[in-house]
């Protein structure tokens, strides 16, 4: 299926395992080129690999916690000094 997201950037929160992580496989899948992020720098990473290696896409992974705003600008500034821009954000959240 083609959804027309080849090329756009998506950055995805709490994507290192389950429903963040399937929806950032997902926009790889699709074509898109995407940032993820957890509370945990080595999740991040982990995940990052596995969709990357699974899907050719390119992925980048970081450390932020979305409940802290300097975590969210750092996270935003980052992913748009790797990629230019954002076209889509999807905010998924860990709940404990």
């Amino acid at each position: 299926m083609d959804l027309g997201l080849r090329d756009k950037v998506a950055l995805v929160t709490a994507a290192s395992r389950g429903l963040g992580a399937a929806v950032a496989h997902r926009f790889a899948l699709e074509g898109a080129r995407v940032a993820l992020c957890a509370r945990d720098l080595e999740h991040a990473r982990t995940t990052t690999e596995r969709i990357s290696q699974a899907t050719g896409a390119e992925v980048i992974g970081q450390k932020a916690d979305v409940s802290v705003p300097s975590d969210v600008e750092a996270l935003v500034e980052q992913t748009i000094e790797r990629f230019g821009r954002i076209d889509i954000l999807i905010v998924t959240l860990r709940c404990p």
